[in-house]
């Protein structure tokens, strides 16, 4: 009669440490699941914010490109010129300017907004001499950030 006390008590102790570890491990389950629901969000933003700075990047680029064309042409094609301010006025051009700028001020890097803004603070025919310079300069830069081999 003095153990028969002892069956219950296991039972009772083996059932309330099943429900103790069961709890414990399903916490822990919400909280792994709450970390990698996180890390994707991060991961997602990360995306985001490097499709941003790429689209940017290129834009510019691409802008800075036919700058270069406009360029070249004031100096050795009247009709050419003529061609690509019919393609891309005047009006056109500054809105681009003012996007891309604004783009890469958002979502560009510290050095590539440098470069940028060292270029920006030039005017009028010194601003077209550089360029090529510029142009060179940041196609470099977005090499380094893409991992690409120049």
């Amino acid at each position: 009669m003095a153990w028969e006390w002892v069956a219950p008590v296991a039972t009772a102790v083996a059932g309330a440490s099943g429900a103790a570890f069961t709890w414990l491990a399903g916490r822990q389950g919400r909280e792994h699941m709450e970390r990698l629901a996180a890390r994707s969000e991060k991961a997602a933003g990360e995306a985001r914010l490097w499709q941003e700075r790429r689209d940017a990047y290129f834009s510019l680029l691409r802008y800075v490109r036919i700058e270069r064309k406009r360029a070249k042409y004031k100096h050795t094609s009247d009709a050419k010129l003529a061609e690509l301010e019919k393609k891309w006025p005047k009006g056109e051009r500054v809105s681009t300017e003012a996007t891309v700028v604004t783009a890469i001020g958002m979502f560009g890097s510290l050095e590539a907004r440098r470069i940028l803004d060292d270029w920006l603070a030039k005017e009028g025919e010194e601003r077209d001499e550089h360029l090529a310079r510029f142009y060179q300069a940041f196609e470099q830069q977005v090499r380094r950030e893409c991992g690409v081999d120049p």
